[in-house]
């Protein structure tokens, strides 16, 4: 179904999951967004600045809530709401007729855009988000005409505004109509806009002087923040969850307390990426991923036996070894390697349900990118016991089985080329390269020495 207008589009919503629609309205709200981050004035009011970022804050809590929704999430964005919405109402009653002229833009564009970012936060329920997602590209009707009003005495600066506001519903119409014709997990790596070239009117706005976005530094996260929006290149999704889930009493303190929390936040979130991440394991790249995916459900059988053999393989091993090492347990640094065959099997109970094939797309995305973590733990902790002494730590009948289940030439082959063929990378030497490294060195370690205790005799004494 193509969506051409309004009712249209509002018969297209009502069939849609909760999920969907949150999306579709975070995508809209922040079409808008530099309407918002345009300041009329060369001083920017403290009210002016906060609603502005209070409504990035709360457009990027949609995004992760759409994008991965938990309680938490669910949580910020109505705390997200609840700030933008008092913040809007103080600010859009100060502001004055002369505001109104000294923009291009119309106080209706001002007003719907601040209203729309809350509504995308407040409720993620199905009915709501489809009257958001309408609204946000009608709700100005009801303030032009009071935005009329007050520029009556300044017709140029009033037509001017017109014709803005009537190229702006435009482009924002056939942008959301647009992103109904695609899946949701593309959605997330989509630009917002889905000409190559922006609108005119979004450009100005963009790029206009006094943007607080272009120039305060407290801004520098939103700014990259954005252009991700734009460029169909977010953020990674964690560092985002991690900036939404900051406690609402940081937001309160305003832009530049928020820019020293979320600069702490990605301090970490780099030096953990660092000290995680092992180079045989690449993070996946988000785009190439979601093609990828389609493509394995081009062959749902042969995807699924894959992943089903990669799963009794893996599993096949583990019980072998167990069976035959003294201590009847994997060592610790080897617990990720017991998790992967229930994510093997996971993806191929996906590939083989009866789940639509958005949703498919959508639970596959999530599945891969879980695999692609816990063999990164995987490795990670490998990459670390392998630097330290293996020397006495593995009796002689654990290293014998090891060489014959975990160690074994056909099981890393198998693993290496199952691991690649859903991740979508090509194997090479540096594929699982921390496992065939710690096994290799465990087979060159010394083993450890069996302690012998004689049991103690009974004294004797003489007759």
């Amino acid at each position: 179904m193509t969506v051409t207008n309004e009712e249209e589009f509002i018969a297209w919503l009502e069939t849609q999951p909760q999920d969907v629609c949150v999306v579709i309205a975070m995508r809209a709200a922040a079409r808008v967004l530099p309407v918002v981050t345009h300041s009329r004035k060369s001083v920017p009011s403290d009210k002016f600045k906060k609603l502005a970022f209070l409504k990035a804050r709360a457009i990027l809590v949609s995004g992760v809530a759409g994008n991965a929704p938990t309680p938490e999430t669910d949580s910020a964005a109505r705390s997200a709401a609840l700030s933008i919405r008092s913040t809007a109402e103080s600010a859009l009653s100060a502001l004055s007729a002369a505001d109104f002229a000294n923009s291009a833009f119309s106080a209706a564009d001002f007003a719907n855009s601040a209203a729309l970012s809350a509504a995308s936060a407040a409720d993620f329920a199905a009915d709501f988000a489809a009257d958001f997602a309408l609204s946000a590209l009608s709700a100005a009707d009801s303030t032009l005409s009071a935005a009329a009003s007050a520029l009556s005495a300044a017709a140029s600066a009033r037509s001017a505004a017109a014709s803005a506001r009537s190229a702006a519903d435009s482009a924002a119409r056939s942008a959301a109509y647009a992103d109904t014709e695609q899946p949701l997990t593309e959605l997330f790596m989509l630009p917002i806009w889905p000409e190559p070239t922006l609108p005119d009117w979004m450009q100005s706005a963009l790029e206009g002087q006094h943007n607080i976005f272009a120039e305060a530094p407290e801004y520098a996260f939103w700014r990259e923040w954005y252009d991700g929006l734009l460029t169909g290149n977010p953020l990674d999704w964690e560092l985002q969850r991690r900036v939404a889930l900051i406690p609402d009493e940081h937001w309160e303190q305003g832009p530049e307390h928020i820019a020293k929390e979320i600069k702490k936040i990605q301090d970490k979130f780099a030096r953990e990426q660092q000290a995680q991440r092992p180079e045989s394991v690449p993070e996946l790249e988000k785009k190439s991923l979601i093609q990828h995916v389609q493509k394995l459900l081009q062959s749902p059988q042969n995807t699924e036996l894959t992943a089903i053999g990669t799963a009794e393989a893996i599993e096949r091993v583990i019980s072998e070894y167990k069976t035959n090492a003294p201590a009847n347990c994997l060592p610790d640094e080897l617990e990720h390697l017991e998790a992967l065959p229930d994510l093997f099997k996971a993806i191929a109970t996906t590939t083989a349900s009866q789940l639509d094939q958005s949703e498919k797309e959508k639970a596959l995305l999530a599945q891969i990118e879980a695999l692609n973590e816990k063999v990164a733990q995987l490795e990670a902790a490998l990459k670390t016991a392998k630097e330290k002494t293996l020397n006495g730590r593995f009796k002689v009948a654990a290293i014998e089985s090891f060489g014959k289940t975990i160690g074994s030439a056909w099981f890393l082959g198998a693993l290496g080329l199952g691991t690649c063929h859903f991740l979508g990378l090509p194997p090479s030497d540096i594929t699982l390269e921390n496992l065939r490294g710690y096994l290799e060195g465990m087979q060159n370690a010394e083993p450890a020495v069996d302690v012998q205790t004689t049991p103690a005799l009974p004294r004797t004494t003489d007759t």
